[in-house]
């Protein structure tokens, strides 16, 4: 699935949109690319990538599997991505933990992450924390966005 926000493409990948393996090498390799490297920051990223993929409708309802995978692009290049998971905490916070955010470093500052996130909210509703990376340069921002949303924590 691909939806616009404003002049960026994102697709869409979840447990009903399967996410194709160029995709998922790409988006991989553009989270190692701006995050603090760590010796297993391309397992985490697999890890979170394959439980936001798995299918939740086979958990008879249950929201503590799944979630969403997002790649924004401008004029055909990647300019960022999200990786979001659903917890299972439904009566406890949160809900969704959006285990990676990243954008491109000439991209930053124009809203793409916070248009991924309410993009994100749109699909996964409730409750969600964003862990940062290690020097929250997206926490930092985010948190200066306030309208976001009253529903939106940092951990």
């Amino acid at each position: 699935m691909e939806l616009k926000l404003s002049n960026l493409k994102v697709e869409v990948y979840s447990s009903y949109q399967p996410i194709t393996s160029k995709r998922k090498a790409e988006l991989t390799q553009f989270m190692l690319l701006h995050y603090e490297p760590t010796p297993q920051l391309k397992q985490h990223i697999h890890q979170a990538m394959t439980y936001a993929l798995k299918d939740a409708s086979l958990l008879r309802g249950s929201y503590s599997h799944g979630g969403i995978v997002l790649i924004a692009f401008a004029d055909e290049q990647l300019v960022g991505g999200l990786i979001a998971n659903r917890t299972g905490l439904m009566d406890f916070l949160p809900q969704t933990l959006v285990s990676f955010i990243a954008t491109e470093t000439d991209y930053r500052q124009k809203g793409i992450a916070g248009q991924l996130i309410e993009h994100c909210k749109k699909f996964l509703p409730g409750t969600m924390a964003i862990v940062p990376d290690q020097d929250q340069i997206y926490s930092e921002y985010l948190k200066r966005r306030s309208n976001l949303s009253q529903n939106l924590f940092f951990i």
